[in-house]
């Protein structure tokens, strides 16, 4: 995997849940990277709040935006860390989840 710069880590390391088992995806909201990870976090009902998210580099956000929209998109890719926390690496590690968002997660990672 690429070296990630603080911000890509740490919304990694956010986890999503796949919620009751009525719809798989949720539409997030918000302009920022951050503001559309925290809304996935509350949709999702983890507990722990989004701290000392910071935004990738302008050039990058869109592709940041398009690697969570995918993951939101279908998430059983994402869950809620026994802590609270958001942890959407199911979203393109194959050993933790359906990985649907590899080549979105490379294009981010690249571009940080």
């Amino acid at each position: 995997m690429h070296k990630l710069r603080s911000t890509s880590a740490l919304l990694i390391v956010l986890s999503c849940s796949g919620g009751s088992g009525d719809t798989p995806s949720r539409t997030l909201t918000g302009s920022t990277l951050c503001e559309r990870a925290n809304s996935l976090a509350s949709q999702l009902g983890c507990t722990a709040p989004i701290i000392g998210c910071e935004e990738p580099l302008s050039h990058c956000l869109e592709l940041g935006k398009v690697w969570l929209d995918c993951a939101a998109a279908d998430v059983t890719q994402c869950l809620c860390e026994s802590d609270g926390g958001l942890n959407c690496e199911g979203s393109f590690k194959p050993n933790e989840g359906p990985a649907r968002c590899i080549e979105q997660m490379t294009q981010y990672a690249a571009c940080e």
